[in-house]
């Protein structure tokens, strides 16, 4: 086991909804949303630095704050002579490819598409449990498994309702907790101890245009000594079906 200040994350969707209707949808039947997202994780240094390449900015504003937020409209990024550009089908272009190159610094970690109904909760949350040694006696160690609320976790969770034939309205519920470090153990120098954890939580509410990409969740470590800094991004684009 390494300590490391990123995160393994397995992939755990939750859907809202398994299918698409097929048959007529009534009038009164609330409006159904794709929200479509992608998961990326990659690390700059001192000479590649990240560039959001953005249109223009969405208009936020967190229930706890007094002045509104920008959350970025992303057109393109870029990462030394590489780029991820998405589009309005829900797909990331590599460097103007639909593939990733095998160079690329980009880690694609996963793309949920969620669909859900105008007012419903919509939640895609990401964890890894991770394994560590306790200390039970002198020279004895027990295995352990950290619990979901100890765990590192990514997730997030939005309630959408229209605003008018473009323009949404997204409540957002964040919550990441990264894993920074580990409890130093006794009588060894090995980094096999309790995971230390960093959590954040931030709510937000966003005015969307239907199609446009931005990034509710941008995570950052500090710059290493030797000037790499590690990101974990989250994608999002809002259709109505």
């Amino acid at each position: 086991m390494k300590n490391t200040a990123t995160f393994t994350i397995l992939l755990c969707i939750i859907l809202a909804s398994s299918g698409f209707a097929l048959d007529p949808i009534p009038e009164d039947t609330p409006i159904q949303y794709l929200i479509t997202t992608h998961v990326l994780s990659f690390t700059s240094n001192k000479d590649e630095k990240l560039e959001i390449v953005s249109s223009t900015a969405t208009i936020s504003k967190s229930p706890e704050a007094s002045m509104p937020n920008n959350f970025t409209v992303i057109t393109k990024m870029k990462l030394g002579q590489h780029t991820v550009e998405p589009d309005t089908n829900g797909r990331l272009l590599w460097d103007g490819q639909l593939k990733p190159p095998s160079n690329t610094p980009f880690q694609h970690l996963g793309s949920p598409k969620l669909l859900t109904l105008e007012g419903q909760k919509a939640k895609i949350s990401q964890g890894d449990s991770i394994e560590y040694f306790e200390k039970i006696s002198d020279n004895l160690y027990s295995l352990k498994t950290t619990p979901p609320e100890a765990s590192p976790e990514i997730s997030v969770e939005v309630v959408i309702r229209s605003q008018n034939d473009d323009l949404v309205e997204a409540d957002f519920h964040t919550i990441f907790s990264v894993m920074t470090g580990r409890k130093k153990l006794p009588t060894t120098d090995l980094d096999i101890g309790e995971p230390i954890l960093l959590k954040k939580e931030n709510s937000s509410i966003v005015q969307a245009r239907l199609r446009e990409w931005f990034i509710p969740v941008l995570y950052s470590t500090d710059e290493d000594e030797a000037g790499n800094k590690e990101y974990l991004m989250i994608l999002l684009m809002i259709d109505r079906i």
